[in-house]
């Protein structure tokens, strides 16, 4: 069956359709649901529709599939709207650590006890004595006759031990003010040394010096802080 529809009747009953369900819709949705319902049933399965009848139908069948759409994005909405908003987790507190200072303020490194303290930026324990940097001065040793080249840290024979070692390669290695060096990690060697320096009287001197043992190398570094570190210490949690 072929159903002509006269366009300028088409748009008519559209409007009156709209116009008549938005009226009625508004008194009573479910009322007018069930008539439209009933009307749609008895009418739009019949084999011969009317121009009135036929826009009916479709309407009504536009109608409920809008409906449908709408009604399923409204579920969605709901359950978006329904999750609950996620509580921001609390910005972790700055780690707090216990310094020492110099008397004037200078950050020397993280606390270990009264005389000594951690150097973070070259992960060694610099001890003190008073207001001198190591416990005692240490000798630097050398291949050469004249001090020159790689310095090294030796434990001479028969007094040789890896106890020492141990200890010494946690430590600033120092020879004098403003000379520090840290000890090299590593298997060692035997040394075959022919000079050492060490400071006394307020100089450093290079002597001859023929000693045998066990040796690792000497790497030469500097602090931001010099001799004589100014006392009292002072401590802070910060």
């Amino acid at each position: 069956m072929k159903i002509k529809i006269n366009k300028k009747l088409l748009l008519g009953f559209s409007l009156i359709f709209l116009f008549f369900t938005s009226i009625v819709y508004a008194a009573s949705s479910t009322d007018f649901y069930a008539k439209a319902k009933k009307y749609i049933d008895n009418n739009c399965s019949k084999v011969s529709l009317s121009n009135e009848t036929s826009l009916n139908c479709y309407l009504f069948y536009k109608a409920v599939e809008l409906e449908t759409k709408i009604n399923s994005n409204t579920s969605r909405i709901n359950a978006l709207e329904s999750v609950p908003t996620p509580t921001p987790l609390p910005s972790p507190l700055p780690q707090k650590e216990l310094k020492t200072f110099d008397n004037s303020g200078n950050e020397l490194g993280l606390y270990i006890d009264r005389s000594s303290f951690f150097y973070v930026p070259l992960g060694v324990i610099i001890p003190l004595n008073d207001t001198q940097i190591g416990t005692t001065r240490y000798n630097a040793w050398y291949h050469s006759d004249d001090c020159t080249g790689t310095a090294y840290y030796v434990i001479p024979y028969p007094f040789f031990s890896f106890r020492d070692y141990w200890n010494k390669v946690n430590e600033i290695y120092p020879i004098g003010p403003g000379k520090y060096f840290t000890v090299d990690r590593g298997p060692g060697f035997n040394a075959d040394i022919h000079a050492v320096q060490r400071y006394s009287g307020g100089t450093f001197s290079c002597l001859g010096d023929s000693t045998l043992g066990g040796a690792w190398s000497l790497t030469p570094v500097t602090l931001p802080f010099s001799e004589p570190i100014e006392l009292p210490l002072q401590y802070k949690y910060q």
